[in-house]
């Protein structure tokens, strides 16, 4: 007869516990707020015609806008008419679908 080996034992509940007290310590909005604030990325944020609403400093950074006059600006004026076919049809396929595959805008 087989001897039926018992599964490993998860993490301890005082690893668990431990784990759980960090993320109850962190507020979580605050936590999204400095990942979005301090990332070394450009985070957008556009509405479904492509106008920008918001995007942390790094994003105006990036391209010598100030936030206020990126509001003025439509994604479109940023990149060339094959990056921007190739967008058009994320865009598509996201509201199709609620997902987007991977992808990359070469330049």
């Amino acid at each position: 007869m087989t001897k039926v080996k018992k599964p490993r034992q998860k993490l301890t509940s005082s690893k668990r516990k431990g784990n759980s007290n960090l993320l109850q310590k962190v507020d979580v909005s605050t936590l999204y707020s400095s990942i979005y604030e301090n990332s070394l990325a450009g985070i957008f944020l556009s509405d479904l015609k492509g106008n920008f609403l918001d995007g942390n400093q790094k994003s105006w950074d990036l391209l010598g806008y100030t936030r206020k006059d990126m509001r003025k600006l439509n994604f479109a004026s940023l990149l060339s008419d094959d990056d921007l076919k190739r967008v058009q049809k994320i865009l598509k396929e996201v509201l199709r679908t609620g997902r987007q595959k991977k992808w990359k805008i070469s330049r």
